[in-house]
């Protein structure tokens, strides 16, 4: 009898396996296809094995996002195969373990209300984790929409887990703003990519000077959700796009106060803020145990690493034996001082390769590779892979 059971357990357990390994190719397909990453003939040919895919224009998009401290990728799959069963939206896990649904069909806006009270109904009674937030798109008919909208949708769930429920409704106002009714049409708070380009290239001023005037329009001074959405917006794809680390306390108070600010100078300050997290970067924790010399050659080489630094002119510089120097940095930050500035220009240069349409051998020159080949073998060392196909990779995600 435990000989059959046994057998029988190995039996499911594989079809389990089966079915959720079919999903998972599945997901990372639609995901990779609605962020942009892979081109809509490809997707195509790859949705071609799952015949119960069924798209159709318009569709509708919704996100689950949930924190899953306590629970597992098993329940996770589990619970979205439950949703999947029983409701009418294709359920898709994401990379980051969101649940995406998708919505085909609807077209008649008393079937979506039917529709989405159902839903509502189902996920209620679901085995969700608490807490958990929920967002729906509006009709989505092109193509080119989908990754804008998805990228709102994270940001708005995102901030809905971070605000107290009282302050959920500005979550509501500072995102979708096309929609919004709070701020005028002729607004255009899309922040170019000019904009990310000249952070990437460390012209603070510039940004600034570019900022400035937009928020000081007159409408815009009127208006504080305008001001807050162009400050999140800001904050949110700096964060996302320069890969900048932030503890979660210190996330969640920035959120926090750009929520709060009313006028163009207090939004100025919280510009000037985020600026300063792309240069604490390597500076942070640590630095109150360096010695003095070693803070000082480390902000140095932090302000001139696109030049030509080497132990021998930093000990000219501050008057000290470049051997000495070298042992008394390897001793306090950890590593030598030239795996250090290797480490610091790959870094730069990542953020050139996501926010500027440099080519990479140019970049390579921006952050203090003379020599293009060098530059090459260098990021190869450090990544894996070639600059340009760090970029391929990385450019939506």
């Amino acid at each position: 009898m435990i000989s059959t059971l046994s057998h029988v357990k190995e039996k499911i357990n594989h079809a389990f396996l089966k079915e959720e390994s079919t999903l998972v190719l599945r997901d990372h397909s639609i995901w990779r296809w609605l962020v942009g990453k892979m081109g809509h003939t490809e997707f195509k040919q790859r949705m071609a094995f799952y015949p119960e895919v069924q798209w159709k224009f318009p569709l509708r998009i919704g996100l689950l996002k949930m924190e899953w401290d306590q629970q597992t990728e098993e329940e996770l799959y589990r619970l979205q195969r439950t949703l999947e069963q029983e409701n009418s939206a294709m359920t898709v896990v994401t990379p980051s373990g969101d649940l995406l649904f998708i919505w085909c069909g609807f077209e008649r806006e008393s079937d979506w209300g039917q529709e989405r009270s159902r839903f509502q109904s189902v996920v209620t009674e679901a085995p969700i984790g608490q807490p958990f937030v929920f967002v729906h798109s509006e009709p989505i008919s092109e193509i080119q929409c989908l990754y804008e909208v998805y990228r709102e949708m994270e940001m708005k769930c995102e901030l809905k887990l971070l605000l107290p429920e009282r302050d959920h409704h500005m979550a509501d106002q500072l995102t979708f703003k096309r929609e919004s009714e709070l701020i005028p049409p002729q607004m255009n708070i899309t922040l170019e990519q000019d904009i990310f380009e000249h952070l990437a290239n460390r012209h603070y001023q510039k940004v600034r000077k570019d900022l400035e005037h937009m928020l000081s329009e007159s409408h815009c001074e009127r208006n504080p959700i305008f001001l807050k959405s162009v400050l999140m917006e800001f904050f949110y794809r700096l964060k996302s796009q320069f890969i900048v680390q932030l503890p979660f306390d210190q996330y969640v108070q920035i959120v926090q106060q750009i929520v709060h600010v009313e006028t163009t100078s207090e939004a100025m300050k919280m510009i000037d803020r985020c600026i300063d997290l792309l240069e604490d970067d390597h500076l942070q924790e640590n630095e109150k145990n360096y010695s003095p010399i070693i803070q000082t050659v480390l902000q140095h080489i932090h302000q001139y690493f696109s030049q030509d630094l080497s132990l021998k002119t930093l000990g000219h510089s501050f008057h000290i034996n470049p051997i000495y120097l070298g042992q008394l940095f390897q001793r306090e930050v950890g590593c030598s001082f030239t795996k250090y500035l290797n480490q610091l220009r790959i870094d730069r240069a990542k953020k050139l390769l996501l926010n500027s349409y440099d080519r990479a051998g140019q970049i390579g020159k921006k952050v203090g590779y003379g020599d293009a080949t060098y530059f090459y073998k260098q990021f190869k060392k450090y990544e894996a892979m070639t600059p340009t196909e760090w970029r391929k990779v990385h450019k939506h995600s």
